[in-house]
Order: structure tokens, then sequence, then C-alpha cells
């Protein structure tokens, strides 16, 4: 009885430490997946760099002296003017913890990617000399590196860490590109497309659709086509990756509209389209921001009789809300998150 009772225990104590052996195993196999681009473990959360609290809310304004950067609460109050530079800063995004604001800053010879803290201080210049113009950045879901247009978006999508350095191309292609942006899962990069369309009534013509690539520069897929002629702003992901947002009917800059625009989303496959609004005034210009934080919002902008509003909208459609009126135009409308 005693023989077959110590039997029992050992057996009992080898199936505990087979099932620790395994549990370590299966451990290490999802480590080895995270490194290369896999399932992410639980212990890992892929997506928190893209997920947080909402903080402020960021655009470009310009008063007619070159677009600033400046900032506001979601209810509208306590607006921030940050930058005071000379030139325009075109592209702006914030980093994951939202302690720092990438953008682009144009002068009239040359363009460049600065990088500051979302205070609006220690401004640090990352194209420096020996590139004509890097163009339309954003952070990646690290926080340590961004992802830019190079020579001003004829020239590859690249990226490079925030000191300036170990720039890397992404996807080079005769296409013209900007405002690229990496998923949350950092596997692929949407950007927008630029073609030109033959000089009507003496109106410069393009359309505009969103593609997107993996991070190796393979697998280029059509996310929205030419038809819908997206905005110029390009379009942004959803917090959790599974949409990306947009806007259409955008026209050419110096065109007269002739289509109302609207906002609405997308599957990054191109599929499931969803519209947001249903707008009809053609006078009445409408463009896509970005998702909030918590991805319970998405900002745009309404521009009509020289007036700007800032609005806020949830994703399906419903529960429009207006953050704030200005009577300067603005541009890029990315939400931040609450600093971590």
């Amino acid at each position: 009885m005693r023989i077959r009772l110590a039997v029992m225990v050992a057996m009992v104590v080898l199936l505990a430490l087979i099932g620790l052996a395994l549990s370590a195993c299966d451990g290490q196999e999802e480590n080895k997946k995270n490194e290369s681009g896999g399932t992410a473990s639980t212990n890992v959360p892929a997506h928190a760099t893209f997920h947080g609290t909402n903080g402020r809310i960021a655009y470009a304004l310009d008063k007619g002296s070159g677009a600033q950067i400046y900032t506001i609460n979601p209810d509208g109050t306590g607006q921030r003017q940050l930058t005071h530079v000379d030139g325009d800063v075109v592209s702006l995004d914030w980093s994951p913890n939202g302690r720092e604001i990438v953008f682009e800053l144009d002068h009239p010879d040359h363009c460049s990617v600065v990088v500051m803290n979302a205070d609006g201080t220690q401004m640090r210049d990352l194209t420096g000399t020996g590139h004509p113009c890097d163009s339309t950045p954003a952070f990646m879901p690290g926080g340590d590196r961004v992802v830019f247009m190079a020579e001003g978006g004829s020239g590859p999508i690249m990226s490079m860490n925030l000191r300036g350095g170990d720039r890397r191309v992404i996807y080079r292609s005769q296409l013209y590109k900007k405002e690229p942006q990496v998923s949350p899962d950092g596997k692929r990069v949407l950007f927008l497309v630029e073609k030109d369309l033959p000089d009507r009534q003496g109106f410069d013509d393009n359309v505009k659709a969103l593609y997107s690539v993996r991070m190796n520069g393979t697998d280029l897929k059509t996310v929205v086509p030419f038809d819908f002629d997206v905005c110029a702003c390009g379009g942004y992901w959803a917090p959790n990756g599974e949409r990306i947002a947009f806007s259409n009917n955008a026209g050419a800059a110096d065109e007269p509209p002739t289509l109302p625009t609207n906002l609405a989303t997308i599957r990054p496959d191109g599929t499931d389209l969803r519209f947001l609004t249903h707008f009809q005034d053609i006078n009445a210009y409408h463009s896509i921001g970005s998702y909030s934080p918590d991805g319970r919002w998405i900002l745009f902008k309404a521009a009509s009789d020289d007036t700007y509003k800032l609005w806020k909208i949830h994703p399906d459609g419903t529960n429009k809300t207006l953050i704030a009126t200005f009577k300067f135009n603005f541009f890029t409308r990315v939400w931040g998150p609450r600093p971590t």
C-alpha cells in the first residue's frame, strides 16, 4: 500500500514538472512570435502605445504670418500657442506617450522634420543638412522613430530615429506619396498617393487615393481608390488598427467645389465602407482628423464662408459635437494622449 501511494505521489510530481516545462516552452515560443511580428502575448500589449486617455488636441493655425502649432482641450477651452517659428508648420503628430510632437516645418527653399516637447520647448531639427526636403512625419508605435516622406513626396517613404540618424528606406516607387502612418501593430504603412489629371479650365487637377504597404516594402494594396479623391490630409488609423478614417471629394486646391465632402471609415483591406456623414452642401468643405486615443471620437474640420470649425463625431456617425470656431484656417487635427 505504501509503495502504491509513493508511486502515485511521484506521478503527480512528474506531471506537475512536465506542465511547468510546457508552459515555459509556450512562453518562449510566444516571445519568438512577438519578435517576428506575430501574435502578441498577453504580457506584451502590442497596441498599448496607440491607446490612452484622451489629452489635448493639436493643430496648425495660420493667422497670416505662417502656420503655428496650437493645442486645445477637447471641450474647446484653454487654447495655447506652442510655436513661434519662421516658416509654416504643415503636418504634425503626437508621440505615443503624449510627451512630444513631431512636425514638418516649411521654408521657401527647404522643408525639415522637427521634434519638440509637448509644451513647445527643446526643438530638434532631425533633417539637418544634405536632405532637401523631409516631410509629413508621424511617430511609429514604439515612439523612438518617425516615418516620413523623403524629397518632398517624390522620394521614398523612410524612417529615422529621434536624433535624425539611422535613416531607413521602407518603400520606394515612382508614385507621388505623402502622409505616411504606421499601423498600431507596426506591420503596415498607410499613405496618400496623388495622381495628376489633364488641366481642365486652367485648374491644376489631381485625384488622391490611400494605399498601404508592409514595413519591408512589399504587398502594396489599394485601401481607398482614386474614385473617392480623398483629402490631402490622408487617412487615420483607429487606435485598435481595425479601421481607417478618411474624407472624400477633396478636389484640387484651386478648383471650385463640385461635390459635397463627407467622412467615412473603411477596413484596412479596403472592405466594409461606412459613411459617417451625408452632407449635401458643396460650399462647405469637410476634412478628416484623427481618432481620439480612446477610439470613441473622430475629429474633423468644417470650413465655409471664411469660418472654420473643429468638430468631433462618434465612429458610427452619431453625436456630432462642436469643439471650437476659428476666424483663421487650421490644418492637421490630431488628438493626443494624456502624457504618461
